[in-house]
């Protein structure tokens, strides 16, 4: 405890301080936080005093209370002091803070009234503003030609006085001028349409701005259109200009193709080296001697085509000589473009086909013509060298086992030959010996001619179609469709070893017969009303023929390929692909075996059915193809998955898997075979998303959508397999995610869309 002496200048000094707290609460009053605490504090303040008060009146005795209540009172003293400073801080840091904002605020103001001010004078001046050019475009659009007619007639010139201002002079000259008062409505008329609003009213300022906005755009419009005009006018005056040249040209090179061929013209002394050839015996010799002359005058350029093919036109009949023509024309027109360079080839017509190095076009005397004099038609040999149609990825892919086969298996020859009695040309698929081939090379070459229509059937066959349809005239449709079939069939298989009459045989040879009515939709419950449509052409048929050839060899090829089992991995996918497959280098699933289903029963005879085993670790999914055998890849293969415990991504029922409930009841399998929803997943995506597998602008990429399909399971099921570990489960189920790119993509059917349609119609 401090001295009496101490305690008494303390005392002294408290009234004083007690009025300056006075003082703090009356200016502080406006926080009540502050204020609390300043009542507080003076409260405790005077109890402290009085309790120094009398402790120093009682100067032999130390109350202990006292000096307790002394100790709470200044401890409470201390703590208000801190809360007070903390408010005092807190509420001068609030008024910095709205001092500053304040200042902003009045910053704010002081732009704004500046930028006021400068708009006032910007509007004052706009409204003093004269548009001369916007005056002159309204003349111009409105149809006024002298603009200085519109003159004024009275008023202080804002646009609105002066409409009562006079009579105008209505004159003959001058009645689109007088509708316009002064130039102010005729602006207001060009850019409102009316002369009841003017143009200088703020409200019309929206729609002037884009009234004059859309003009803008359609002068652009009309500029750009001009000078395109322009440019394609000098274009058109310069190729004008270049064909007129060579017209004028065309005689001088006749003469000097005339003087050219005049020595060819000597050689062949007009026709007496055929006929020389053609009064031979009908011997063997004789035979071989035809056949080298054919050959040599179809391989001799000369400028007089009719000497060219004269062999030929004396031994075909008219329409294979037609048909000749054509290949013969097409191979030609390759030959012509043999000097170009690679960029110049594409950019011709022709360019992308089967060129003049892979085929041959020979007349060439029936096989099984008979010595002495019989005479027989002669057929039109189309030779087609696989070797020089097969893309290098398809030779690399087969391997060893391509370059074993013999040369002869590399060519295909399409013989056509003519049938004097029903009329019509046949076409065959031949090896180079001669062998029919096994399997249908020219079946479906376009969609819907399978060459067993009733094209042009002798009139014999059809009096006794006739008379049978009126003797079974009760018989029930069903077998007289039937009967007519295999009449149909009996008719054409007479002529089994000469082909069948397709269509596009036909047209080629200039017969005029009708389209098409497929032997396999006679039925009149599949007819349909689309009729039958095909791109019958030389270049056409030849591209068709192309691509057969190279889908079949490639096909081949890919099932070799698989044959092989575990030993793929990775699977081959086409160069063009690589960077789009998504299939995943490390993934864990594999393709275990690949084996053809022996049981083809209940699929059509161009389709087989193939099961691809896929492993990952121990579990095990099996995918089920059908390919079309014929069509492939116009009709792309259909895939169908299953799991090892029987559950299936096909949405069937599970009468259709099972039969019906009884069977269900005696399985003997504790679970029924249930609907799998990652597998649908996969199976929608590589059955529906077609353009995913192919490139269209890569063509050879169709002939492979076997093996990208294939490879895209192997990759999704080993995503779906991942994504079950991640999560605890055997199965992604419908929390699956795909994790590549395109999962939202649009799905591509069979329909005009399609990728797949331009190849299936031969376009």
């Amino acid at each position: 405890m401090p001295p009496a002496k101490k305690r008494k200048v303390a005392a002294k000094a408290v009234p004083s301080n007690a009025d300056e707290m006075e003082g703090v609460v009356t200016t502080t009053s406006t926080n009540p936080t502050i204020t609390k605490l300043l009542h507080q504090h003076r409260s405790n303040l005077t109890t402290l005093l009085d309790n120094v008060n009398q402790l120093s009146k009682h100067s032999g005795e130390e109350p202990s209370d006292l000096i307790l209540t002394s100790t709470l009172a200044l401890t409470q003293l201390k703590a208000l002091n801190r809360q007070i400073t903390t408010q005092v801080e807190h509420h001068a840091s609030a008024a910095k803070d709205q001092r500053d904002k304040v200042e902003a605020s009045s910053l704010t103001l002081e732009n704004l009234n500046y930028q006021r001010n400068y708009l006032d004078g910007e509007i004052c001046e706009m409204r003093q503003w004269k548009a001369e050019e916007l005056e002159r475009m309204a003349c111009d659009e409105l149809g006024i030609d002298d603009a200085s007619n519109l003159g004024k007639s009275g008023g202080d010139g804002d646009g609105k006085d002066g409409a009562d201002g006079g009579d105008m002079d209505m004159t003959e000259d001058g009645n689109t001028a007088a509708k316009f008062a002064r130039m102010e409505q005729a602006v207001d008329t060009y850019l409102l349409g009316n002369t009841f609003s003017s143009h200088r009213d703020l409200t019309n300022h929206t729609s002037i701005l884009h009234k004059l906005q859309t003009d803008l755009h359609t002068r652009s419009s009309l500029v750009e259109q001009l000078t395109k005009s322009k440019s394609q006018l000098k274009e058109l005056q310069k190729k004008r200009d270049e064909l007129r040249g060579f017209l004028n040209q065309i005689p001088k090179r006749l003469k000097e193709l005339d003087r050219a061929g005049e020595s060819l013209s000597g050689f062949f002394g007009g026709s007496v080296v055929w006929k020389s050839n053609l009064d031979d015996a009908g011997d063997e010799k004789g035979v071989e001697k035809k056949i080298q002359a054919a050959t040599l005058l179809t391989n001799t350029p000369s400028s007089q085509r009719t000497e060219r093919f004269e062999m030929a036109q004396s031994n075909l009949p008219s329409p294979l000589y037609t048909l000749f023509v054509q290949l013969v024309g097409y191979k030609d027109a390759w030959s012509s473009l043999d000097h170009l360079e690679e960029d110049e080839r594409k950019a011709t017509p022709l360019g992308g086909f089967v060129g003049a190095s892979g085929m041959n076009v020979a007349a060439v005397p029936p096989s099984d013509m008979v010595d002495g004099g019989e005479h027989k038609l002669w057929n039109v040999e189309l030779s087609l060298s696989t070797a020089d149609i097969l893309p290098a990825e398809v030779a690399s892919l087969a391997g060893k086992s391509s370059s074993s086969r013999s040369s002869e298996g590399d060519v295909i020859k399409i013989v056509f030959s003519y049938n004097a009695e029903e009329g019509v040309v046949f076409a065959a698929a031949v090896d180079a010996k001669n062998h029919p081939l096994e399997e249908d090379w020219l079946g479906n070459l376009f969609r819907g001619d399978d060459g067993m229509a009733d094209t042009n059937l002798p009139l014999a066959f059809l009096n006794e179609q006739e008379e049978e349809e009126v003797d079974d005239e009760e018989d029930d449709v069903e077998d007289l469709e039937a009967k007519n079939e295999v009449n149909v069939m009996e008719t054409i298989n007479v002529n089994d070893g000469a082909g069948k009459p397709y269509y596009w045989c036909q047209v080629l040879s200039g017969l005029n017969v009708p389209p098409p009515k497929s032997a396999n939709t006679a039925t009149a419950s599949e007819m349909t009303d689309v009729p039958f449509k095909i791109q019958v052409c030389t270049k056409a048929v030849l591209r068709q023929l192309l691509r057969r050839i190279r889908a079949r060899r490639t096909l081949s090829a890919l099932l070799e390929n698989l044959n092989k089992g575990r030993n793929v991995h990775p699977l081959p996918i086409h160069p063009e692909m690589k960077g789009n497959d998504g299939t995943n280098q490390m993934a864990k699933a594999k393709l275990q075996a690949w084996t053809e289903e022996k049981d083809n029963s209940g699929l059509a005879a161009p389709k087989k059915r193939f099961i691809a085993t896929i492993k990952r670790k121990t579990t095990t999914l099996k995918a089920f193809v059908e390919i079309d055998m014929q069509n492939y890849p116009a009709e792309p293969p259909l895939w169908s998955l299953q799991n090892e415990d029987g559950s299936t991504g096909s949405a069937t029922s599970l009468g259709e898997q099972s039969g019906s409930l009884s069977s269900l009841r005696n399985n003997s399998k504790s679970n029924p075979p249930l609907f799998d929803a990652a597998l649908n997943r996969i199976e929608c995506h590589v059955n529906e998303d077609l353009d995913q597998f192919v490139n269209q602008n890569e063509e050879t990429t169709y002939d492979w959508i076997l093996i990208h399909q294939l490879a895209d399971i192997v990759s999704c099921w080993d995503e779906v397999m991942n994504a079950g570990e991640g999560n605890g489960q055997r199965k992604g189920g419908d929390d699956l995610r795909r994790l590549r790119k395109g999962k939202d993509r649009r799905l591509v059917g069979l329909g005009e869309r399609s990728p797949f349609y331009h190849y299936r119609q031969g376009l």
